[in-house]
């Protein structure tokens, strides 16, 4: 049996996969409950929420999938974008969301005033 990152357990902090993360922001979005706050979405940019280009000012995030991630913070759910990217060419990307961003491999660290790190 193949386990998923839904059934595995850090210290006090549970994994979910995605499908069950998209899941709950619908149960709660329909029980009139918005605050996701529990839950941390971690977004890559290449190839995931955008196409890999090697010249990065070819790159773009599209405006629906931008739109998505407003509503998404709309919800209170935490967003951290991770690339490998430059902390510049990232937040390029999401202008004009403001979001968390840990860029080129996470030796550039922007936090969005509202985010927590859990130690």
């Amino acid at each position: 049996m193949l386990l998923s990152r839904a059934d595995l357990e850090l210290e006090d902090h549970q994994f979910i996969s995605p499908i069950r993360l998209l899941e709950n922001i619908h149960i709660q979005s329909q029980n009139n409950n918005p605050s996701l706050s529990q839950f941390c979405l971690f977004l890559d940019i290449d190839g995931t929420i955008s196409e890999f280009h090697n010249t990065p000012s070819q790159s773009f995030i599209a405006p629906d999938i931008l739109e998505n991630i407003k509503q998404l913070q709309q919800l209170k759910l935490p967003i951290i974008a991770v690339t490998g990217r430059s902390l510049k060419d990232a937040l390029r990307l999401f202008h004009p969301i403001q979001l968390s961003i840990a860029g080129t491999h996470g030796l550039e660290i922007k936090l969005q005033h509202q985010t927590e790190i859990l130690k």
